[in-house]
């Protein structure tokens, strides 16, 4: 199914202020900590586990060699500004470690401002594509100041306001 938009590209520096709530995922990585924190989730310390053969079984990994468990950097377990909230999901990193990755899922209010700080889009590397933003205006005074990524097809989901430059 086919469907007609406008299309708009902007250029770094340009603000858009959302004409409704815009609701997104903000990943796990370190370009998006300080606005993580700024939701109210603190990054926690964690020492990795050796994991032996046995426990790799329970977990229903069938290679023999040796892996490491880190933990999950988040505490997960609340409900952050806005009302986000995260997820951990477990996966497995370089064929060696467990890991976890944080997913947080929030939603900024109508009326907010935001400037395009950045635009990562490269043939091939479609799980790259991103816009990175930084919050001008927001009702939540702890967002105000806050750069943060999310991918291309959360930004395509945004109904907005083009300001003038």
């Amino acid at each position: 199914m086919s469907r007609f938009v406008n299309l708009y590209i902007p250029s770094i520096g340009s603000e858009i202020k959302l004409s409704r709530d815009w609701s997104l995922q903000i990943e796990d990585e370190n370009r998006n900590h300080k606005m993580i924190q700024a939701l109210g989730f603190e990054r926690v310390q964690g020492n990795c586990v050796r994991v032996d053969a046995v426990k790799l079984m329970e977990l229903g990994i069938t290679d023999k060699n040796s892996r490491y468990i880190w933990p999950p950097a988040y505490n997960v377990n609340k409900i952050g500004l806005l009302g986000c909230t995260a997820k951990s999901t477990q996966f497995i990193y370089n064929r060696l470690d467990i890991m976890y990755r944080c997913e947080f899922n929030v939603t900024l209010p109508t009326d907010t401002v935001l400037k395009i700080d950045r635009i990562y889009i490269r043939k091939g590397k479609d799980d790259y594509d991103s816009i990175t933003f930084v919050i001008q205006e927001c009702s939540e005074k702890a967002l105000k100041k806050k750069r943060f990524w999310c991918k291309l097809h959360y930004v395509n989901e945004i109904a907005c306001e083009i300001l003038d430059d």
